[in-house]
């Protein structure tokens, strides 16, 4: 099967995502997503197996509880910059879920990372802005926030990440944006997608 044929159907799912990974932990992000709303998340614990392909940076294949998951980058990230001395880069992406395996792709060595992560999500259409609700709420539009802790055999990073589904409109994004911690953190540098990140540990 070719992966970008196979990419060319219709996504069960597309996003505006951007996202930042660090070498240490940063509690002032990690604050924002368990103290800041009217919900408190409990963490969720899970590991997920990764199939990193060699300069695509644009292809995510992994194995999600007991799912293969595809993420493929509709082009190249957009540079946003927020609250100043704050920025990322913005990506749509567009995902397919299937409950078999994928034959004939260029796999590498599976790559599996072990994750804890901290999500909620917010209805960007309510009155009430910044109202949170649980990972598992079935929201048609709306913004995810997440911040977790990354294991790969004995290194541990740490992610933050935005996610804006249904209407992916950069509007609702600049709404949570704009009341982030003012942390240096949040910069160009450390800005990328699972698959580039995932092939620069791949790499260590």
């Amino acid at each position: 099967m070719d992966i970008d044929h196979f990419t060319l159907k219709k996504p069960n799912y597309s996003s505006l995502e951007i996202r930042w990974f660090f070498p240490d932990n940063v509690p002032e992000l990690q604050d924002f997503v368990l103290d800041n709303f009217n919900m408190k998340p409990e963490p969720e614990i899970r590991t997920d197996t990764y199939y990193p392909i060699s300069n695509r940076e644009d292809l995510g294949i992994k194995l999600r509880q007991g799912n293969h998951e595809i993420k493929k980058r509709r082009k190249p990230g957009i540079p946003f910059q927020f609250n100043g001395n704050q920025a990322g880069h913005l990506e749509y992406w567009d995902k397919w879920i299937l409950n078999r395996p994928l034959p004939e792709l260029p796999y590498t060595d599976p790559f599996p990372v072990r994750k804890k992560r901290w999500v909620l999500k917010f209805n960007s259409q309510s009155e009430q802005d910044y109202t949170a609700y649980p990972y598992e709420k079935n929201l048609t539009q709306g913004i995810q926030v997440e911040y977790a802790e990354l294991k790969v055999a004995s290194d541990t990073s740490h992610t933050f990440g935005l996610e804006v589904f249904g209407d992916t409109s950069r509007s609702h994004l600049e709404k949570i944006t704009s009341i982030l911690p003012d942390v240096i953190c949040l910069d160009f540098k450390y800005s990328l997608g699972y698959p580039a990140w995932i092939l620069s540990q791949r790499g260590k």
